[in-house]
């Protein structure tokens, strides 16, 4: 059997940690945009990595589409949930972890995390750019500069691979 990662990217970062965590689990990977759209048969896969950016406090809809029509089968599955956005802090997380996971997954998930995020305000259209800087300033620090948490991505691994070792015992 073999690892699923679905994910839902606008301007990489999504997509970018999809691969990080990929290249670093010792089994066949397989990773979908669930924006292309395509139709995923879960039956080959005893995990699923399930995640994507928040925008407006939302996860990408084409993740969330995926969740609600899978939920069921992924209560049968080994799942992991991550989102990246621009917050770090914890009240801001679980906030979003509430509000774009339900509890039925969260708790049957052997992590979920915030990965942290970045700004992309090359291609960004005027909209996307004038949200992240209201959202910048009500966090109080315009010279915020969202990154990427590599630390909770080797977490969120570290704790497929513990549960993965756990169920072969």
């Amino acid at each position: 059997m073999s690892v699923l990662i679905v994910y839902g990217t606008k301007t990489g970062t999504s997509e970018k940690c999809a691969k990080y965590i990929a290249d670093r689990l010792d089994e066949p990977v397989t990773l979908v945009n669930a924006r292309d759209g395509i139709k995923i048969e879960l039956s080959p896969y005893n995990t699923v990595i399930i995640g994507g950016s928040v925008r407006m406090g939302h996860i990408t809809a084409a993740v969330s589409k995926f969740i609600e029509e899978e939920e069921s089968t992924l209560l049968t599955k080994r799942i992991a949930l991550f989102m990246c956005c621009g917050f770090s802090d914890k009240e801001n997380v679980d906030l979003q972890m509430e509000i774009n996971f339900t509890p039925a997954l969260k708790k049957h998930a052997v992590a979920y995390k915030c990965f942290g995020g970045e700004l992309h305000t090359d291609g960004s259209n005027k909209f996307d750019k004038f949200i992240a800087k209201m959202a910048f300033r009500a966090d109080g620090d315009l010279d915020l500069t969202p990154e990427i948490n590599y630390k909770a991505i080797d977490e969120l691994i570290e704790a497929v691979k513990a549960s993965k070792l756990a169920a072969a015992k």
